[in-house]
């Protein structure tokens, strides 16, 4: 059986994500997600329960910042 993988990079907009995660929820699905460090802890919500079917694997959290070699980083961390 043929599987994809997803590679999220996500700062903010928790609904939105929680919103692509329920849409892309498939046993054939491995979802890798990084949530950047820069996100308190307190505002993270709980995305275990966002997926029932696929496989979801949240990364290290790195600090990224949009264009810079942290970027190609989280990238990097993401594909391994």
């Amino acid at each position: 059986m043929n599987r994809h993988a997803f590679l999220i990079m996500a700062h903010h907009q928790f609904d939105f994500l929680k919103e692509l995660l329920l849409a892309l929820d498939d046993e054939r699905n491995d979802i890798y997600l990084h949530i950047d460090q820069k996100v308190p802890d307190s505002d993270l919500p709980d995305f275990s329960h966002a997926v029932q079917k696929s496989n979801l694997y949240l990364t290290e959290r790195l600090n990224v910042h949009w264009g810079g070699y942290s970027q190609i980083a989280c990238e990097l961390l993401l594909l391994k």
